[in-house]
């Protein structure tokens, strides 16, 4: 029942804010504003957001009704940390996750809340270690007891000759924040003033960085108002008249966004002497100051005229000037996003560029620079919300286009590769089981068998031939009748044991000497000579015919040369070299054996 009636309470709520919203406070943002409805709207949300947590206290929802959650006190034990990129990530390197219990809205926003405190300290750390900072409570006169608030300051904040003063808007944003939601979700230099301060303290500023969202503590559990900090408003000029206005610094910058443009026309409307004086430009980010124009002065108007400028929230290009300007309010340009939050973070470079121009003019007469801001297109149209997203769609399918082909180039390339490798298998599996060169089938054992059996086959052929020719019977003059032409005289030469004969008219002459066979023993090698068809056989150690050449036989000497001394070749010698065949060594006895038997008439 109670649940029910929570629930009720809630949406009764949402419709009182639509209405307000949609009936009365749009409308009048328009009119005085003149930002357009897409500016009246943040600045009616900025507006509501403060009268949003006074109606959570009417309507109980503060959370007593609420179940309440415990949750670590380290961003290590959520399981987060920041990376060297500045973004906070889990233990597997994803981004943060709001969802951690599925259909519990309650419990995931307080696991939000709390990891967001932690972020907050985080930040904190960062801006007292790093870069030096100091954490001033205030107020500065406060009891031992007292709630206190705490603003931060460089050292030299109130010795400089320069000081920059920066201010966030509202919400759960605390001192050195514009947005905590770009600083969990994508880094903290986005989503924080970090890049402001370095670059301040880079440039000789010094920096006090207000707190104006801390407004109550709780103490016993209820919530207690801070005295001198009890709205941003308050907070503000509070800090201006304790540590600014005794300041040193006769060049003071103020950088606000959001709420803080209206945080900053209250200090200038408590103090405008001081900000005539001191106060060289202001720089606003998509400041909500404009809606409450009818609160300030004709002074703080023309003040903000003349030395302010708005890097508001558009869609055209970062620096161009906006139509949205008011005669009596600062210039408004674009801050390059149409995001509310990223504002101050887009538009770093052009506000510092601001801020440095109007400072070196400053300091000559106190006039400002000349603003060389870009003007409004004539064609609104191009940077319309639905041409944007037309653009956005087109880059995105020009993207999937892109990786699509890139992606079937790749696999083409892979198939490719793999119809290679798949070939290249086959030919090895092919060669590993034909034992052979890829292609040939055959089984290079069997083949080198063939041709040891072709081998053999020859040689036992040529000794048939050798054995069945008869002798021929020469004259006794060294001329015999023999059938030179036609017949076959076979000569084989070789390095290594081949045997070379020739034929000449039937008469085989050898000589000792270029082209004559001689015998010759030296160390008890055989030597046999014969003329008229007998065949001379010279051996060393052993070897047939070898001319000092370790065992090889030589004929017809070096150049294998084989002649006949006085006499003339009478026919056609037919010659049969077995120079290709291989090596078949045959001992002295073998040839002896070989030699045809001579019959005895003959000699």
């Amino acid at each position: 029942m109670l649940e029910g009636l929570h629930v009720i309470r809630i949406l009764s709520a949402y419709v009182v804010c639509i209405s307000l919203i949609i009936g009365l406070i749009i409308p009048y943002c328009e009119t005085t504003s003149g930002t357009g409805t897409a500016g009246s709207i943040v600045i009616a949300m900025e507006l509501l957001r403060s009268a949003w947590a006074k109606l959570k206290g009417v309507l109980g929802q503060r959370g007593e009704d609420m179940p309440r959650y415990t949750f670590p006190d380290t961003l290590e034990e959520f399981g987060y940390h920041f990376n060297e990129k500045g973004e906070l990530v889990n233990e597997d390197g994803g981004g943060f996750q709001f969802v951690v219990k599925e259909g519990d809205r309650n419990y995931n926003q307080q696991h939000y809340d709390a990891l967001g405190e932690l972020v907050t300290e985080y930040l904190y750390n960062i801006m007292e270690k790093e870069l030096q900072l100091e954490k001033i409570y205030i107020p500065v006169d406060a009891k031992r007891e007292e709630p206190q608030s705490f603003i931060f300051k460089s050292k030299d904040a109130l010795v400089s000759d320069k000081l920059m003063v920066l201010i966030h808007g509202s919400g759960a944003v605390r001192a050195g924040q514009w947005s905590r939601k770009l600083i969990i979700n994508e880094n903290i230099d986005t989503g924080s003033q970090l890049p402001y301060i370095r670059r301040a303290m880079d440039d000789g500023y010094g920096v006090i960085v207000l707190n104006p969202n801390l407004n109550e503590v709780t103490v016993n559990g209820r919530p207690v108002k801070i005295r001198e900090s009890k709205s941003p408003e308050e907070h503000g000029v509070n800090v201006w008249q304790n540590f600014v206005l005794t300041a040193k610094a006769s060049s003071i910058v103020i950088v606000a966004h959001s709420f803080g443009g209206i945080v900053t026309c209250h200090m200038a409307e408590k103090f405008l002497e001081e900000f005539l004086q001191r106060v060289f430009c202001v720089v606003f980010t998509d400041s909500v100051h404009s809606a409450d124009r009818g609160r300030w002065s004709q002074p703080v108007k023309d003040f903000m005229q003349k030395r302010a400028v708005n890097f508001a929230s558009a869609y055209v290009p970062l620096d161009t000037m906006l139509d949205a300007s008011s005669p009596d309010d600062c210039l408004s340009v674009s801050a390059g996003t149409k995001e509310h939050e990223r504002t101050s973070h887009a538009c770093i470079d052009s506000a510092f560029k601001f801020i440095r121009d109007n400072f070196d003019t400053w300091i000559i007469d106190g006039s400002m620079a000349p603003r060389d801001f870009l003007p409004l297109p004539e064609n609104l149209e191009d940077f319309s919300p639905a041409r944007q997203w037309e653009a956005k769609v087109k880059k995105e399918e020009e993207k999937m286009k892109k990786e699509g082909d890139e992606k079937m180039i790749k696999e083409e390339d892979e198939n490719m590769k793999k119809e290679e490798e798949a070939a290249k298998n086959g030919e090895e599996e092919s060669e590993s089981k034909n034992g052979g060169a890829p292609g040939s089938g055959e089984d290079p054992r069997e083949t080198q068998k063939n041709l040891k059996d072709g081998e053999k086959d020859r040689d036992i052929k040529a000794e048939e031939d050798q054995a069945k020719q008869p002798a021929k019977e020469s004259s006794e003059g060294g001329q015999g009748e023999g059938n030179a032409e036609g017949e076959k005289a076979e000569s084989t030469s070789s390095q290594q044991g081949n045997e070379s004969t020739s034929s000449q008219q039937g008469n085989e002459s050898t000589s000792s000497q270029q082209g004559n066979e001689s015998t010759s023993s030296q160390q008890g090698n055989e030597s046999t000579s014969s003329q008229q068809g007998n065949e001379s056989t010279s051996s060393q150690q052993g070897n047939e015919s070898t001319s000092s050449q370790q065992g090889n036989e030589s004929t017809a000497s070096q150049n294998k040369v084989e002649s006949t001394e006085g006499e003339q070749y009478s026919g056609e010698q037919k010659e049969e070299s077995a120079a290709g065949e291989p090596e078949k060594k045959i001992t002295g006895d073998e040839e002896k054996q070989k030699q045809p038997e001579v019959p005895k008439s003959e000699l």
